[in-house]
């Protein structure tokens, strides 16, 4: 049985993350290798990382809500299910958002990887599972 890929994560959580509030955000589900792509024979490596791609806060009873969008990036290099069994890579953009109450006042929004977990499914389809901790920043 080969050994298990490994999964490179390109933006991990700092050890100790400078946040005056936070919140955390789950994507999961299934990639599917596209159909111009050959199928997969066995994954070699996967890559992931995350970007905030807007941020913005608005009043509400509850007070100051934070309402934050963004992509993780997922790369996946895979040996093809092909006689040359040359090696491919397929890359996918997931889109999140989430919200969090902060009474603090913001001044960036940031986010990172806790865990990253991926399983081969069929020669096409992959389960992902990416933990996310989303920090605001305060002045």
């Amino acid at each position: 049985m080969p050994a298990n890929p490994d999964v490179v994560i390109q933006t991990p959580c700092p050890v100790q993350p400078n946040c005056v509030c936070s919140t955390e955000v789950i994507v999961d589900g299934e990639v599917v290798i596209p159909p111009q792509k050959p199928e997969k024979e066995r994954i070699l490596e996967f890559r992931v990382s995350v970007e905030v791609t807007d941020w913005q806060v608005i009043n509400t009873p509850l007070g100051h809500k934070v309402i934050v969008s963004g992509v993780v990036h997922i790369g996946i290099e895979y040996v093809a299910n092909v006689p040359d069994q040359a090696v491919h890579f397929a890359h996918f953009d997931i889109p999140w958002h989430t919200f969090f109450l902060c009474a603090a006042e913001l001044t960036n929004v940031t986010a990172c990887i806790e865990y990253a977990d991926f399983q081969q499914i069929d020669p096409r389809h992959i389960a992902k599972l990416v933990v996310l901790y989303v920090c605001g920043q305060g002045v």
